[in-house]
């Protein structure tokens, strides 16, 4: 065996040892397991306010670090000030494409600001986006972290940065999976639906009818998705 390739195996080994001995370290040490959730909240109220400025309105994270939770604040009509960027942007990277891949692209851009103008313009599904921003922030940031932390071609980081983007993307997708098995628990989704806050998955099932082994199963997909992609983009850098 070639020795660079050889070090690189040993190199890897020992992170993901590393990586995966810290990670259950977190889970086992209380102060560690309170920063990891606070960072699972910090993320999930980010990923309503992304997805709510991406619509065109104002939104405000906030976070009860002591009591734990959070709430994203949105306003109650689309504001141009955040609108008008949004579609110029849009608008620039759609002419951008077209000039790198040209009327092909418009294929490939037309399908998307359907798509785009259906989650912004259509309440139900605008709402529907704007309460499973949440949770699908937590699996898609989860995902970018452990590939950034795992990847060594493109991204030359130090070492310790990456063990820490590797575990905070594992933690991200294990609390997803961790959900995602609780909403197939009777007693769980009890105590979730009476619960004094009005969670994200009860505003969409209330709403479309959906039953809540719905989004237990689409969290799963999710979570395998964002692991394949991840396994899919470390296998081109081989």
């Amino acid at each position: 065996m070639d020795e660079r390739l050889t070090h690189s195996v040993r190199r890897t080994s020992i992170f993901l040892f590393t990586a995966l001995f810290l990670n259950l370290v977190v889970y086992l040490v209380p102060l560690f397991r309170y920063v990891a959730y606070t960072y699972t909240i910090v993320v999930h109220e980010f990923g309503h306010a992304v997805c709510a400025w991406a619509t065109g309105y104002l939104a405000l994270p906030t976070f009860d670090i002591v009591r734990g939770g959070g709430i994203t604040m949105m306003s109650d009509s689309r504001s141009l000030i955040v609108f008008v960027p949004v579609i110029l942007s849009l608008a620039f990277a759609t002419y951008k494409w077209y000039l790198y891949r040209g009327v092909s692209g418009l294929w490939v851009s037309a399908p998307l600001w359907i798509i785009y103008a259906l989650f912004s313009f259509s309440g139900p599904m605008w709402r529907f986006l704007i309460n499973s921003s949440g949770h699908a922030g937590e699996i898609i940031t989860g995902t970018a972290c452990i590939y950034l932390g795992l990847s060594a071609a493109r991204f030359h980081r130090p070492l310790y940065e990456k063990i820490i983007l590797f575990i905070l993307g594992s933690h991200l997708l294990v609390n997803a999976v961790k959900f995602a098995i609780s909403l197939s628990d009777a007693g769980f989704v009890s105590g979730y639906v009476e619960s004094e806050k009005v969670h994200d998955f009860v505003r969409i099932s209330n709403a479309m009818g959906l039953p809540y082994s719905f989004f237990s199963v689409a969290l799963l997909v999710l979570v395998a998705l964002g692991v394949a992609i991840d396994c899919w983009l470390l296998a081109r850098e081989k």
